[in-house]
Formats: C-alpha cells, sequence, structure tokens
C-alpha cells in the first residue's frame, strides 16, 4: 500500500510544497493548525460527508480558506498578505489532489468564497463561521459542471446532495 501511494506522489508539486514551508515557515505552520481545525469541526458538524462534493464540502472549503487567512494575519494588519498565503497553499493543495474538473472547480470557488467572507468578516470565530457558512449552504449553487461555476459568484457550489 505505502509502494502504491509513493507511487502516485508528484515529487515537484512536494517540492514546491517544501519551498513554501521555507519560505514561510510560520506561515506552514498556522497553515497546519487551521486545516487541522477544519477537519475537527467538520468532521464534528458532518461526520465524514464532507470528504464527498456536497454541500458540507463546500462548507469545509470555504472554512478552511478562511481559517488560514485568520490564522496567518493574526493580530497584524497583514490581511492582503494572509489572502495571497491562502489562495496559494489552497491552489497548491487542487493542484496536487485528483480531482476531475468540475470538482477541483468546485473547490477553487468555494475556497474563494471562503477567503472573501475573511475578508468582510474577519472577527468572526471559528464556530461562529461554521454556523454562519452552514446557513449558506442552504442557498448553495447546485453545478453539474465547470462551465456552471460564474467567478462572480458569491455562493458556494455543490455537484451532488
Amino acid at each position: 500500500m505505502f509502494l502504491r501511494l509513493l507511487r502516485r506522489l508528484d515529487f515537484t508539486k512536494l517540492w514546491k510544497l517544501t519551498g513554501f514551508a521555507v519560505k514561510r515557515p510560520i506561515a506552514m505552520i498556522k497553515t497546519f493548525k487551521a486545516t487541522k481545525q477544519c477537519l475537527k469541526l467538520c468532521d464534528d458538524a458532518f461526520g465524514k460527508s464532507h470528504h464527498l462534493h456536497n454541500r458540507a464540502n463546500a462548507v469545509r472549503h470555504a472554512l478552511w480558506n478562511f481559517l488560514i487567512a485568520k490564522k496567518v494575519a493574526g493580530s497584524k494588519d497583514n490581511i492582503d498578505s494572509a489572502l495571497a498565503w491562502a489562495e496559494k497553499i489552497t491552489d497548491w493543495h487542487e493542484e496536487f489532489s485528483v480531482n476531475l474538473h468540475t470538482e477541483n472547480a468546485m473547490d477553487l470557488h468555494n475556497n474563494k468564497v471562503g477567503r472573501n467572507l475573511f475578508v468582510t468578516l474577519p472577527a468572526k470565530t471559528a464556530t461562529d463561521m461554521l454556523d454562519y457558512l452552514q446557513e449558506l449552504s442552504s442557498s448553495a449553487l447546485q453545478v453539474t459542471n465547470a462551465k456552471d461555476i460564474n467567478p462572480s459568484e458569491t455562493r458556494l457550489v455543490f455537484i451532488s446532495e
């Protein structure tokens, strides 16, 4: 099993991640903490269903980006840098992950929604943001292919219930 996993890894993309970590080690540590917190909150709220391409997944991606930006920005007025980092690291994740085109587009869109929410609601706590995103997910847009996703759309998107 380990050998199969090893063969599937793209070492150039892993090297790119290593470069991110070397250049911004504190941001990387904060990203790991944000990721861990996001997964814990989503596991508690949704069980494992947030790993599908549903509303819960849309919430998880938006929450993840919100939390990365929030943790990286910290108490400093460092919003633009934190947003750029969150975009860079989550775009890398989508590039590294094996997803179909529509799934990838959905994830990238929901990531952007989360970053935009950080700009407008930076004081929200993680649990308050999770609650807020769960409310937003009731009006999420269901898509069947990547062309259905409008870049100017501010709603969460999902593929299946």
